[in-house]
């Protein structure tokens, strides 16, 4: 007989939309690639060109230049990188889209070196702001208080280390929650303990790792449970 997990929805929730477009800087190159998810994000279609001309010629020209800078100072620096943009899709529509990424790291946390001693690649996740920001918001909603307080804390922590606005971070903790299939507060609360155990210098993670443990601590209590 199988069993349903209540922290999970039992009906797969509609979205024409993916969850992520994931964009990939390989320091031996010196380029960008996206996997084709990304594409279908922004309502563009890969011509073959480099993908920053493809998305900077068809990004708000207000945009523009703080989104290279972003990415410029986490290439230069290996630190972590986050914005917000708005694109026109081949359709000629404005798309809301808001990108954060880091280091790619090993399991440890520890940032993944080349032999030059530079990072081997940065990796980013983008998404559609106003799309996820109010299915997170209806989730949230119903969310009991103690539930709604943890959102509101991860919420704050995306905010502040990678400088994201309230919308864009709670649409980042709710395409998480998508992705895994598991309820928004339920992803809140584990990355809210999983925050308070960073305690000791050098232990430290990067948000962006911490959300994809939550969903890997996740699956493991399903497994075992």
């Amino acid at each position: 007989m199988t069993t349903s997990d209540p922290t999970r929805g039992d009906q797969p929730r509609p979205d024409p939309v993916p969850t992520f477009g994931e964009g990939f800087y390989e320091y031996a190159t010196g380029r960008w690639s996206w996997s084709p998810e990304m594409f279908t994000l922004l309502g563009v279609v890969d011509d073959g060109r480099p993908v920053e001309e493809q998305v900077y010629e068809r990004m708000h020209p207000s945009d523009r230049a703080t989104v290279a800078e972003s990415l410029a100072r986490s290439i230069e620096d290996g630190g972590p990188f986050a914005g917000q943009y708005r694109i026109r899709d081949d359709e000629g529509r404005e798309r809301s889209v808001a990108f954060v990424g880091d280091v790619e790291r090993d399991a440890s946390g520890a940032s993944r070196l080349g032999v030059d001693g530079r990072p081997v690649r940065l990796r980013g996740v983008a998404f559609d702001v106003s799309r996820a920001a109010r299915q997170a918001a209806s989730e949230a909603v119903t969310a009991a208080t103690a539930d709604r307080a943890a959102i509101e804390q991860v919420k704050g922590a995306l905010m502040f280390e990678y400088g994201l606005d309230a919308d864009a971070a709670f649409g980042l903790l709710s395409r998480y929650s998508q992705r895994g299939n598991v309820k928004l507060a339920v992803v809140a609360r584990r990355v809210a303990d999983l925050l308070g155990r960073q305690t000791e210098p050098g232990t430290e993670r990067s948000l962006l790792q911490i959300l994809e443990w939550a969903l890997a601590s996740h699956d493991d209590v399903a497994e075992t449970g």
